[in-house]
């Protein structure tokens, strides 16, 4: 999982700070460590983009944009947004500082954005012809119909013929038939430590799932500890193939991974698409 998406704070715990900060403020500050951009991951979304000539890309819940700078720093001209200002505000600071679009002529840019990732509207102007949605960000949709609603909105924003959408979700399939545990994320830097782990419950609504996070920062004998849980919809390859098909993605590539594994039901940790319509 890369990016965590829109997570709905319900449940906080952290000793001697403000309470109503929640993990996903404090998560920004280490975000980096717990999730690092993979060069594999950005190799993957380049060859898709690059297969259709495409240039202009919407990151969608981008996190602290990770990807999305290393896409601009390949010549791509990119919006990131997220819906979280501390992620956008992250994503800002970083592409400031590796100077994004300045140290290289042959640089694209990088925009960030505070935007909910179910409205999302651009004016006639802007031209954005391919889109990515990573992390298991689209889960987070839970209200019916919720999910190919957004779906459809991204389509409609894209003047792209193929309107290329790279989408990644959690294997719900395997991970739920294996106790709901995802592996533990660690990261170090300098005298500070992070341990994120997550894992499934089940829900008192049907057809959801609750995502249970823990983030613990260890700095020196300074320990701080948050918690959170968010309602998630566990969605299927069989139900988002169906969402793309109805809305009339005819070629639909699956992979395992963000990195271009074959997709294996029983095995793979992520259902990966990359939907493109006929041209």
């Amino acid at each position: 999982m890369a990016k965590i998406g829109a997570l709905l704070v319900k449940n906080l715990k952290w000793k001697g700070v403000d309470s109503t900060m929640s993990l996903y403020d404090h998560l920004q500050s280490y975000y980096d460590l717990v999730f690092p951009t993979k060069k594999e991951v950005v190799d993957f979304l380049d060859r898709q983009f690059a297969q259709d000539s495409y240039k202009r890309i919407l990151d969608v819940a981008c996190g602290t944009g990770g990807q999305a700078i290393a896409l601009a720093k390949r010549g791509y001209q990119l919006l990131a947004m997220d819906l979280h200002q501390e992620m956008v505000e992250a994503g800002r600071t970083k592409s400031k500082e590796q100077k994004v679009g300045e140290s290289n002529p042959n640089s694209g840019s990088v925009h960030f954005e505070v935007m909910d990732m179910t409205k999302l509207t651009f004016s006639a102007s802007e031209q954005w012809e391919g889109l990515y949605c990573i992390g298991n960000s689209l889960p987070h949709l839970t209200k019916p119909g919720q999910i190919v609603e957004a779906l459809a909105n991204w389509q409609k924003q894209l003047t792209s013929p193929q309107k290329t959408m790279v989408i990644q979700i959690v294997n719900f399939a395997k991970i739920i038939e294996q106790g709901g545990q995802f592996p533990l994320l660690t990261g170090e830097k300098e005298d500070v430590k992070v341990t994120f782990q997550r894992h499934y419950e089940e829900a008192e609504q049907d057809g959801l799932i609750t995502f249970v996070t823990h983030l613990k920062v260890e700095k020196g004998a300074n320990n701080k500890t948050w918690q959170d849980k968010t309602l998630l919809k566990p969605l299927k390859r069989e139900e988002l193939q169906s969402y793309l098909h109805h809305l009339g993605y005819e070629h639909l590539q699956w992979y395992g991974d963000l990195t271009g594994k074959a997709f294996d039901e029983q095995k793979s940790p992520a259902v990966v698409v990359v939907a493109r319509m006929a041209s």
